[in-house]
């Protein structure tokens, strides 16, 4: 389980990297992706209280995990960071991006592989699916103040 929660820490980092990069590609939108950022480092924290032991009855769900799914996640959060840092990308497909991240994390049900009996434990999960939530409906607000259509 250290090892998944391990990969679930790395992605949020590469993550909140990705979207200080942004912060960097547009500078005049550079609130909007640090806020973002540093929301993801708070998960990343949120993930590190459950692989500190202080929540003794967590477990994975082997059942519903599908361990190729952090790989894929990982893979595409660092070939759109190379993409972002290489290539002139327009705000509109990072915004794209994130939403796609952001809604994908709820969809397939990251935080759902988790399971717990400790109040704590809910509290911790309820945050990082709310947040997430949060994100998701940021990203979208942005994206209509621009009268875009993304898909």
């Amino acid at each position: 389980m250290k090892k998944i929660l391990q990969k679930l820490l790395e992605n949020e980092k590469a993550l909140a990297d990705l979207y200080k990069t942004y912060a960097d590609k547009f500078p005049s939108h550079k609130k909007f992706w640090i806020d973002l950022s540093n929301e993801e480092m708070g998960h990343c924290h949120a993930i590190e209280q459950l692989s500190s032991g202080n929540f003794q009855d967590v477990r994975i769900n082997e059942k519903i995990f599908d361990r190729n799914l952090l790989k894929i996640s990982a893979d595409y959060i660092e070939e759109k960071q190379r993409q972002a840092m290489n290539e002139k990308i327009l705000y509109k497909d990072a915004l794209k991006t994130a939403l796609e991240f952001e809604t994908s994390i709820i969809e397939k049900g990251y935080f759902e592989i988790f399971e717990g009996d400790s109040p704590e434990f809910w509290r911790t999960i309820n945050k990082l699916v709310f947040e997430t939530k949060v994100h998701s409906d940021k990203i979208r607000k942005e994206i209509a103040k621009k009268s875009w259509s993304i898909f």
